[in-house]
């Protein structure tokens, strides 16, 4: 029994000191400003991206990016059922930034494309799509926000 507390306590002891850091770390929200000069595509999405974006318009900010942004969503039908109704779907969300008034005009896109069961009503289905809207736009500012920290 004392050989198990002596193990853990040296499991504690040296964990911390083992030089973990997690990878993005350095990586600040703060040090990037975004500038959104337009916005365009699917209005929801679109939407989503102001509000999600506010949180980088930092005033203090080491740098300053000036970006138009386009989104597009597509819910396709992949199966029917022997009704004539979409049993199954694929829905697909892309966003595009066009960075302006850099040395290089650069442009990130980024896509997601995802299959889905139909679901028993439809407003489940709506509130499962707001849902992948939201997350995808999320995830990507934060990769466009990883990227441009590291333009120079």
């Amino acid at each position: 029994m004392k050989k198990n507390y002596l193990f853990l306590l040296i499991v504690i002891l040296f964990i911390p000191s083992c030089g973990y850091n997690p990878i993005y770390s350095d990586v600040n929200s703060e040090t990037v400003r975004l500038n959104i000069l337009k916005v365009t595509g699917d209005e929801e999405m679109n939407n989503m991206f102001e509000i999600q974006s506010k949180k980088y318009s930092n005033t203090g900010a080491s740098k300053s990016f000036d970006l138009n942004v386009n989104t597009n969503y597509e819910r396709n039908i992949l199966i029917k059922n022997k009704s004539g109704g979409a049993s199954s779907y694929s829905i697909k969300t892309v966003i595009e930034f066009e960075l302006v008034n850099t040395e290089k005009n650069r442009k990130f896109v980024f896509s997601n494309e995802t299959k889905t069961e139909n679901m028993s009503k439809e407003y489940e289905l709506k509130k499962y799509e707001r849902t992948i809207k939201s997350n995808f736009i999320n995830s990507k500012l934060e990769e466009l926000i990883l990227q441009l920290s590291n333009i120079e």
